[in-house]
């Protein structure tokens, strides 16, 4: 092989190799960008709800928290678990204190916190 062409053919390695490379990156980068944060709110109770800093991918499964230091609304009594709607409905869902939440994007706000509401009945 001539010298012209083993110096294309370096060029080309070199340029291939470059682009694996750039295209890895981008990957890592929207890898980070599906990670989602959960946070708990007492709804219509009161009081700090439990916290957790990890961040989660979709489809982790997340075993949720307790009751926290919240107290119940006036004339509520029983703290019955989480949802991922401050108000359930028949798309929300419906977590029960220890039980295990499956992380979906849809659940996530535009900053990708999803949130948790307690229940209290």
């Amino acid at each position: 092989m001539g010298k012209t062409k083993l110096r294309i053919v370096i060029v080309a390695l070199l340029v291939a190799v470059a682009l694996i490379t750039v295209g890895c990156e981008k990957a890592t980068d929207a890898e980070e960008a599906k990670k989602f944060t959960i946070t708990y709110s007492a709804g219509t109770g009161t009081g700090t709800p439990p916290t957790d800093d990890t961040k989660y991918g979709v489809g982790d499964k997340v075993t949720v928290k307790g009751q926290g230091e919240m107290t119940a609304p006036s004339g509520t009594p029983t703290f019955t678990g989480w949802n991922t709607a401050a108000t359930p409905t028949a798309t929300s869902t419906a977590v029960a204190v220890g039980g295990e939440y499956t992380v979906v994007a849809s659940d996530a706000d535009a900053t990708g916190v999803i949130t948790l509401y307690a229940q209290w009945s």
